[in-house]
């Protein structure tokens, strides 16, 4: 189910694989093929799956998942309908002038912004649940209670040479609403 591989956007000597077809493309936006001139060419699509692939790609990457995402999971299957957005976006933004009077956009900008909508909807999504990997989890240290006490019961552990409210003397100023600790200061 991969598309083609276009020669336009990749990289040397990178291979991209899209997530759609070409057919699926030309099923999204079939009045932009059925004509003869100016109809967009199979490999001005193949190029615009790879670029969009390479969107999704790079924002799976960016979120920790590894990538590109395994054939027949259902997330393979929202990658295929969001490269074939992107790619029918790109049909419809080069090959159209036609603006919708309501919105103010052409078609093809309407499919691009659903396609970056559907991106943000997808990255909320526990994706490994779907069959993607999740290839790094995010670890601030200390925060679970758990972690504290283990911490503190290392006898390896060097003792702590701060602490809070360690320079904290009665009489000096604080930035909070705190009440003097001298009784005497207490009663001025």
């Amino acid at each position: 189910m991969s598309g083609g591989t276009g020669a336009g956007s990749a990289a040397a000597g990178a291979s991209i694989t899209a997530y759609a077809t070409y057919d699926q493309v030309k099923a999204m936006c079939p009045r932009r093929f059925n004509v003869t001139a100016n109809a967009p060419t199979q490999a001005n699509v193949n190029d615009w799956l790879e670029q969009g692939a390479q969107y999704l790609d790079a924002k799976l990457s960016s979120a920790g998942y590894t990538t590109p995402a395994t054939s027949g999971t259902a997330a393979y299957t929202m990658l295929t309908n969001l490269n074939t957005l992107f790619a029918a976006a790109m049909v419809e933004n080069a090959y159209s002038v036609d603006i919708n009077a309501a919105t103010g956009q052409s078609r093809g900008e309407t499919l691009e912004m659903r396609f970056w909508k559907g991106v943000d909807n997808l990255l909320k999504l526990d994706l490994s649940g779907m069959g993607v990997t999740h290839t790094c989890h995010a670890y601030a240290g200390g925060i679970s209670l758990a972690d504290k006490d283990a911490v503190e019961d290392d006898s390896d552990r060097t003792p702590l040479a701060f602490r809070r409210g360690m320079h904290a003397y009665p009489g000096a100023g604080t930035t909070g609403a705190a009440a003097p600790s001298d009784p005497e200061e207490r009663s001025n």
